[in-house]
């Protein structure tokens, strides 16, 4: 399964698929700072910290807008985990 994924990284690069694989594959996804001084800091990410979100970790879902679910009432109760 290695081969698999380490094949669709180099085939699929920079066309925007890496996080779901990521996410799919349930594995975690490492970012590195920015080599410059010119990247925007973000709060709770001072200094290029919380760069990693373990596998399984709420924020790689999206939560369902409240403009989704007010115009749909069979997902009132089905917003994402953590959300």
């Amino acid at each position: 399964m290695s081969e698999i994924r380490t094949e669709r990284w180099k085939e699929l690069f920079c066309e925007g698929y890496r996080m779901m694989d990521l996410k799919r594959w349930n594995v975690e996804m490492r970012r590195t700072p920015a080599q410059n001084s010119s990247f925007i800091v973000l709060p709770g990410a001072e200094n290029g910290e919380n760069m990693v979100k373990e596998a399984g970790n709420y924020r790689f879902v999206w939560p369902i807008p409240q403009a989704e679910i007010d115009a749909n009432p069979q997902i009132k109760d089905q917003q994402n985990p953590g959300y």
